[in-house]
């Protein structure tokens, strides 16, 4: 199975580096990137959680941890 959406999420936010508070990525990602809450909280999370280890960024760990948050 395809992932195109969580994909496109990691790979964007993955080149943006050094995003470490809850607070700095909710900016991030709902003034800067403009995205819609509730279609990042649609999201796979399972496939995010699987796959956010495999890129090693500081700012998806804190994607992680503004989710769990919620």
């Amino acid at each position: 199975m395809l992932f195109f959406k969580e994909n496109a999420l990691l790979d964007t936010l993955y080149k943006i580096r050094s995003v470490t508070s809850r607070k700095n990525l909710q900016e991030l990602l709902f003034d800067d990137l403009r995205l819609e809450e509730e279609a990042i909280m649609q999201l796979d999370w399972n496939v995010i959680q699987s796959l956010v280890p495999l890129y090693h960024s500081t700012t998806l760990n804190t994607l992680l941890r503004w989710r769990d948050a919620k």
